[in-house]
């Protein structure tokens, strides 16, 4: 259900005149964030164009212990992450006829 009212908000700011739209996807996101932009482009008729990068995001883990006998834990970690610029390859208004 969220995946389908991401591709909705996307989809309106898309229509709506937007020249881009920026994914982020973050660990186990990385996978629903391509699915996303790869069924833009799908639903756009390959006019919009994807430009990928990838991080490596530094992740603190602060971990309270459940009783009173166990000690504080800070794991340090780092997670991938994904950010994808969709846009369009023209202008609609270049589509338009021209006399």
């Amino acid at each position: 259900m969220i995946y389908k009212a991401q591709l909705r908000i996307c989809e309106k700011d898309l229509n709506n005149g937007a020249s881009e739209v920026i994914i982020h996807g973050l660990g186990a996101a990385v996978e629903r964030a391509c699915r996303l932009a790869l069924q833009l482009r799908e639903n756009h008729y390959n006019t919009i164009e994807l430009d990928i990068k990838t991080s490596t995001v530094p992740i603190i883990d602060d971990l309270e212990p459940v009783d009173d006998n166990a000690d504080y834990v800070t794991i340090n970690r780092n997670n991938s992450a994904v950010h994808i610029r969709v846009f369009r390859k023209f202008s609609l208004g270049t589509l338009k006829y021209q006399e």
